[in-house]
């Protein structure tokens, strides 16, 4: 389940830092918009792409997590990974 954040997380970043500075910076800095347009046009496909290979990658993780959760008997797959470690720690109170 945590590789599915961090996918998420990583691509969620780089969209925000290349609409909040690369994209803006290309068109200060570059001499023609269309220039700064065609920069813009190369990069957005690379992070489309990277968002469906992280989502891809991300369901992929879960799936075997669901099927350990199961297999442990707990009810809620997505808190598992928030339990064992309260569970353990309270263990050793």
């Amino acid at each position: 389940m945590p590789v599915a954040f961090i996918l998420l997380s990583a691509w969620l970043g780089a969209g925000v830092l290349f609409a909040t500075v690369v994209a803006p910076a290309a068109f200060a800095v570059l001499p023609s918009r269309a220039l700064a347009g065609a920069l813009v046009g190369r990069v957005l496909p690379v992070i489309f792409v990277s968002g469906i290979v992280a989502a891809v990658a991300g369901l992929c993780s879960i799936a075997p997590a669901r099927a350990v959760c199961r297999a442990l008997g707990a009810v809620h797959w997505w808190r598992l990974p928030c339990a064992v470690p309260l569970r353990s720690s309270s263990s050793v109170r």
